[in-house]
């Protein structure tokens, strides 16, 4: 999977010679994992599939942004019964993306049935360039603090990001009422 920061941008922003690629991996993998909890937002394009367990009703948000493309929804249950995505509207350019039936009606799921599953792909692209700048340097920035102070080896309670990790994930953050 591409990470939004390589290994050798990490290892040029800390001014390391020696190769610790493999610790400076995880280290990107993790900060980008912190930095898509705290912001709500996938980072680099990845498949996710939404169960809704009962009857939906009205608008159906999605967990995932920014939505790349909605590759199928179905009714899960002894057999799988795909539904036709043109019976439906998506909301791409709201926060968090809605889906809901052209007709307002989604269909009714029977005692056999499990749920309905939106199969979507999000993220903002499948190039590390294609991350906006102030996420790229939020996972750099976080990574490399976790590096120097040696905390991803601290089994004590979770640090505080720091405020300048903070400040460029800001304007990601949904505000939660």
């Amino acid at each position: 999977m591409i990470e939004p920061v390589s290994a050798s941008e990490l290892r040029e922003y800390l001014r390391l010679d020696d190769d610790e690629a493999g610790l400076l991996d995880s280290l990107i993998v993790s900060a980008r994992l912190m930095v898509e909890a705290k912001t709500g937002v996938r980072l680099i394009s990845q498949a996710w599939s939404q169960v809704i367990p009962y009857q939906p009703h009205g608008r159906v948000n999605l967990l995932h942004w920014p939505l790349l493309n909605l590759r199928g929804m179905s009714i899960l249950g002894e057999t799988i019964v795909r539904l036709d995505l043109d019976d439906y509207v998506v909301t791409r350019d709201t926060r968090p993306i809605q889906v809901f039936p052209k007709n307002n009606i989604w269909p009714r799921l029977r005692s056999s049935q499990y749920g309905i599953s939106i199969d979507v792909l999000v993220g903002f692209g499948s190039q590390s360039s294609d991350v906006p700048e102030d996420l790229r340097q939020a996972v750099l920035i976080l990574a490399a603090n976790w590096y120097e102070s040696n905390e991803w080896n601290d089994q004590s309670t979770a640090r505080a990001l720091p405020p300048r990790v903070l400040a460029l994930m800001q304007p990601y953050i949904m505000p939660r009422l």
